[in-house]
């Protein structure tokens, strides 16, 4: 889940939570959308598509009933969790895009390791969740061989490393892209890069209005969306959220 932190002019301070599934299938509308096909054989291209849709759907059971930081009352955005508990989160996603099929799999489980790789905490040595994170790690290490073998044989001479290595670092930019969107109401200009040569340079001229260069997306611009809610900072329980429903828009052109 994420958390938007916003000052409305009438109601003051105030929250929105997006969900990651959601974010997930924004990522999804952008990679849509982009000028060309993110892997040139339709097969492929159609797996990676489907999993960067997905890639977020093992929130949706806890987004039902978010849990709350013991001390603050405040509820839990995705860079906070219990490494339990997103270990668990990211356990449910990579087996949803496992039933995509073998790449989808790879993907996902690779994505996560990624990010768990690059965390620090749990890598010392008193860290009292080490061992799950370990654990964690060696599972998916084993079960991408076993993936990326199924997925090589259905054609060997098209589906390399190199072909699967860049559809994770879609997968990766547009993960990125998305929660760019959603996370912050953005005032400065940012530069994000994909596969090269591909990088795009994203300039905010209003809170919905963002110029993109070089101009990316297949279409002469675009409108996207994502539903929230809007809660009051304060003390929070676990369970069900109770806010108020806004969708957080944006329109995207090319920089003139």
């Amino acid at each position: 889940m994420i958390r938007r932190e916003i000052v409305d002019p009438v109601l003051g301070p105030a929250w929105i939570f997006i969900s990651q599934v959601d974010h997930a299938r924004l990522a999804g509308e952008l990679a849509r959308d982009w000028s060309r096909p993110l892997v040139v054989w339709p097969e492929v291209n159609n797996e990676l598509l489907a999993t960067i849709d997905h890639h977020d759907d093992g929130w949706r059971e806890w987004e039902a009933a978010p849990r709350v930081h013991p001390a603050s009352g405040r509820p839990l955005q995705f860079t906070e969790m219990p490494l339990d508990q997103a270990l668990g989160i990211w356990q449910r996603s990579i087996d949803t895009c496992r039933g995509v099929g073998p790449l989808a799999g790879w993907l996902v489980a690779g994505h996560f390791s990624a990010l768990l790789r690059h965390a620090n905490a749990w890598q010392r040595t008193d860290h009292p969740q080490s061992s799950l994170a370990t654990e964690f790690l060696r599972r998916q290490d084993t079960d991408r061989i076993g993936w990326f073998r199924e997925w090589q044989l259905r054609d060997p001479r098209r589906n390399a490393l190199a072909v699967a290595e860049n559809c994770l670092r879609w997968l990766q930019f547009f993960d990125a892209l998305s929660l760019w969107f959603c996370c912050a109401e953005r005032r400065k200009p940012e530069q994000l890069s994909g596969v090269e040569p591909t990088s795009v340079q994203l300039t905010p001229q209003t809170t919905e209005c963002i110029h993109l260069s070089p101009w990316p997306l297949r279409v002469a611009a675009a409108s996207y969306s994502v539903p929230g809610q809007r809660v009051a900072p304060g003390r929070y329980t676990d369970g069900p959220l109770r806010g108020e429903p806004v969708t957080l828009s944006w329109r995207l052109t090319p920089a003139s």
